[in-house]
């Protein structure tokens, strides 16, 4: 037996629930990362006398675990909202 058509209300609704989602999740991703960042975990990247390598190093780990932590987070709800 073949299966239904899919509904189209159901990946509006999805849309619905994954952008504001999407939003507050990538804002406390970015939130959670910078009290890291404010913590030391990435070395002296918020508060520090002068420039080394390490500040730059720690602000490419801070900004490349965002965006990845964004992005995946992202990937995940735009599968959801397409599956069938």
């Amino acid at each position: 037996m073949s299966e239904p058509p899919p509904n189209p209300r159901t990946r509006g609704a999805r849309i619905l629930i994954a952008l504001p989602l999407f939003l507050v999740t990538a804002y406390a991703i970015y939130l959670f990362f910078g009290l890291l960042a404010w913590a030391g975990l990435f070395g002296p990247v918020i508060v520090y006398p002068e420039p080394t390598v390490w500040t730059f190093v720690g602000l490419a780990a801070f900004w490349i675990l965002v965006v990845v932590s964004i992005g995946a987070v992202g990937w995940w709800l735009w599968r959801w909202v397409t599956k069938v």
